[in-house]
């Protein structure tokens, strides 16, 4: 697999995405899969597909006013290039901040960007891939945003999924004050039909429960013809945040994501939640 980095990019005076140093870890994996999903498929296929539902601006800024590339924008910069690239952010000033920079990094027409929420323009995401296709999604919302029946819809294409799962980012701390009496609330939509989240935080011990969520989140996404390779757990400074869930309905992207995600950044191995 190719070895490479990114140069930290300059301050172009437009709008940037705010993030805190975590998100680091995340693009370790993110870039490494990128890596080596271009690196094995190119040619093999009709054409090879980026999707990111939650792209940002492109360039993220942290607290200490580091700057460093978005999701978006790492993607582009791929050595073995996507031939079409899909980015969807909802928000104007950082959807209008990503178009300005596809075009700044000469993308042209292999990057499109739309303007919308991910769940509600995902069937115009998959109308745009290419034909012959295989397409690789990053899903990264900032929580409990990313609905089943948006994946449903991915599941038409020939796409494996990286999804960002913020079990207790979100869920955990939320679930009784903002989620427990609405009926369709944001677990219910992301967990998806018939699934009893519910009675796993309100009747399994706490030692229990990320077991539990993860394995009934996957057997979910499971239904959709995907089989889960396994998680990776993001950690911050006070502790375990979110999870990278990985799915595909191929073995070799199986093969693929366990082979760059044994390992951190750090170097340490890590832990399958699943």
């Amino acid at each position: 697999m190719a070895k490479w980095q990114l140069e930290p990019p300059e301050d172009d005076g437009l709008v940037k995405s705010k993030a805190k140093l975590h998100s680091e870890k995340k693009h370790y994996y993110l870039r490494r899969y990128i890596d080596a999903f271009t690196t094995a498929m190119k040619g093999k296929w009709q054409s090879i597909c980026y999707i990111d539902l939650f792209a940002g601006a492109g360039i993220v800024e942290y607290a200490d006013k580091t700057l460093t590339w978005g999701s978006p924008l790492i993607a582009a910069q791929s050595p073995v290039a996507f031939d079409q690239l899909i980015f969807c952010e909802a928000k104007k000033s950082l959807h209008d901040a990503l178009f300005k920079r596809t075009q700044q990094l000469g993308l042209g027409d292999r990057a499109i960007t739309l303007k919308g929420d991910a769940n509600e323009v995902c069937h115009e995401v998959v109308r745009k891939i290419p034909n012959r296709s295989l397409s690789f999604a990053f899903l990264d919302p900032l929580g409990l945003h990313l609905n089943y029946e948006t994946i449903s819809t991915l599941s038409q294409a020939k796409c494996d999924l990286l999804v960002f799962f913020p079990d207790r980012v979100d869920l955990l701390r939320n679930w009784k004050l903002n989620y427990w009496e609405n009926e369709n609330s944001n677990p219910d939509l992301v967990f998806g039909p018939g699934a009893d989240w519910r009675h796993i935080l309100s009747v399994e011990p706490k030692i229990d429960q990320i077991r539990q969520l993860t394995t009934l989140y996957t057997s979910q996404v499971a239904k959709l013809g995907y089989e889960h390779s396994r998680s990776v757990r993001i950690v911050g400074t006070n502790g375990p945040l979110y999870q990278l869930i990985f799915f595909s309905k191929h073995e070799m992207g199986k093969k693929i994501w366990r082979g760059i995600s044994e390992k951190g950044a750090d170097g340490q191995h890590t832990f399958d939640f699943g």
